[in-house]
């Protein structure tokens, strides 16, 4: 059995530690290491002491992507409480403030919400905390969209933002400690750019907007309980209350929006690459929805999230360029799907730099690097169908890649993984690509978009598609609980959004959008894309 260290690259100061100390464990048993012969490639010995000037070959020639038979979490234990789901058209109640309110990913508990743990294993003190984050990071917004009014930026808070929205993200970052650290430099920059900004006003012989607010005030406790206990008066339950839950609904779509366009554009920046307008738009929209609710309209909330997807795809836009720059432009490559035997390190994730640092960490040390994403099953598609898939809820793809052979008439293969779940940039790219050469648009092409959503990023995928217009769209398996009825329902009606109907009807699911895809022309195409 080979030893392997899992690890997420989402949290990229924590991964690296985790590195050091796996390498170290690893290098050290490393003379023992044998390999197999079968299906072993170069690269992957211990002898190998050059890394390929090109990324690409040097990823493949040291990563595989092995076979895993994924183990599901134990059920988390169920409260007294009785809720209802927005998504079902119900208002959703509370008898008390709960330990942790969180729903911002698909497999919140019941379709509802996470109440005394997530299902992510996040719990109530670091939920806690990432409330405070976020309410710090709206009060330095305010002061970014004034100061940037009067000619002030400062690129460098701007990335921070991003990286600190990002901690934030499922599975990223649950250290309180980390969080706590967030939290104060957050408040450190906010006095920064309030007292450039008041100095600009100042200097132009005007007054400086008063900003006596809890967002603009709030002074977090120096004691990390105390801080938490902070965030449970800054949580959802106390953000909802009262609120009408329309807007409510679309404060928490913008805020997952953001929070997934944060990611890329944090990816982005570990690259080399950065846009202004991120930063910048991300001032824009929390500034707003910390503004009191009597002041925000459903009309500019909706107007803020399409713009959120708007502005993502400048940021997967961005990322993609860094990658092409730091590694190579992407072209079709096969990969074995079974392990080598040997010491091993798994990498799961997104941050490719992350993982390009660990390769050459390991380089020459006999320990067998391997990657991995996961999926929902997914089968029966026609053989006149081309099916590409993106972002890591694939890994079930992966043993299909041969049964489903080639296009007719071609070397095409019919099965094609496109990336990562920023590569949603590229699919759209594809789709604008063969509009084009059709002499249509996106809707007319048959083409069926399927999104299996988990998290933030998806959310921001779903903006920029909806920005762009893209209908048809599938999402599932469930669907979001932060959204309402009235919202649920503008969306469908404009967007003609249709849930996945579950697995037990997958194929009814597939002869829909075949048929969809039929009445738009002769050929059919489908693309999976699963944002993690």
């Amino acid at each position: 059995m080979a030893a392997a260290t899992a690890f997420s690259a989402g949290s990229r100061h924590a991964v690296r530690g985790l590195m050091r100390r796996a390498i170290s464990r690893l290098s050290a048993v490393s003379a023992d290491i044998s390999s197999s012969s079968s299906g072993s490639s170069p690269g992957m010995s211990a002898g190998n002491s050059l890394i390929p000037p090109n990324f690409k070959e040097f990823l493949g020639a040291r990563t595989r992507t092995p076979a895993i038979n994924v183990v599901p979490m134990p059920p988390q234990r169920s409260t007294y409480r009785t809720y209802r789901s927005q998504a079902a058209g119900t208002t959703v109640t509370k008898e008390k403030v709960h330990e942790m309110f969180c729903f911002q990913c698909e497999q919140t508990k019941d379709g509802v919400g996470c109440t005394t743990v997530g299902v992510c294993g996040k719990d109530p003190k670091t939920a806690a905390l990432q409330d405070v984050l976020l309410h710090s990071l709206k009060g330095l917004s305010q002061y970014a969209v004034r100061a940037k009014a009067e000619g002030i930026s400062d690129p460098e808070m701007d990335s921070y933002v991003q990286e600190a929205i990002f901690a934030t993200l499922t599975n990223v970052n649950f250290d309180p400690k980390a969080i706590q650290e967030f939290i104060n430099t957050t408040i450190a920059h906010r006095e920064n750019i309030k007292a450039k900004y008041e100095a600009a006003c100042q200097r132009a012989g005007r007054q400086p907007d008063m900003l006596d607010n809890a967002f603009t005030k709030f002074l977090p406790s120096g004691d990390v309980d105390a801080l938490a206990q902070q965030g449970t008066l800054l949580g959802l339950d106390m953000r909802r209350a009262g609120l009408n839950e329309d807007i409510f609904s679309l404060q928490e779509l913008l805020t997952y929006g953001i929070k997934g366009m944060a990611a890329y554009a944090a990816h982005a920046h570990a690259v080399g690459e950065a846009d202004a307008k991120i930063g910048g738009f991300i001032h824009e929209a929390f500034d707003y929805i910390s503004k009191p609710t009597t002041e925000q309209t459903l009309e500019e909330l909706l107007a803020l999230c399409l713009k959120c997807g708007e502005v993502n795809m400048t940021a997967m836009e961005i990322l993609n360029k860094g990658h092409i720059h730091n590694f190579g432009t992407p072209e079709p490559t096969k990969l074995r799907t079974t392990p080598v035997k040997g010491k091993c390190i798994l990498v799961s994730g997104h941050d490719l730099k992350d993982l390009y640092e660990l390769l050459k960490a390991t380089e020459g040390m006999g320990i067998n690097v391997y990657t991995h994403g996961e999926m929902l099953p997914a089968h029966g598609y026609p053989e006149d169908t081309l099916v590409m898939t993106l972002a890591c809820g694939k890994y079930r793809f992966n043993k299909q890649f041969d049964s489903f052979g080639t296009l007719e008439g071609s070397d095409l293969p019919r099965l094609m993984d496109i990336g990562q779940c920023n590569d949603a940039y590229s699919a759209i790219r594809i789709a604008a690509a063969l509009a084009q050469a059709m002499n249509t648009d996106i809707n007319s092409l048959p083409l069926s978009m399927v999104l299996s959503w988990f998290e933030q990023k998806a959310v921001a995928v779903l903006l920029t598609l909806l920005h762009l217009g893209v209908q048809n769209i599938r999402i599932g398996p469930k669907l979001p609980a932060f959204v309402s009825p009235n919202i649920l329902n503008i969306i469908v009606e404009k967007y003609k959004l249709t849930p996945i109907s579950g697995p037990e009807f997958v194929e009814d699911d597939i002869r829909a959008m075949l048929s969809l895809s039929s009445s738009s022309g002769a050929a059919k195409a489908a693309a999976s894309a699963s944002p993690v």
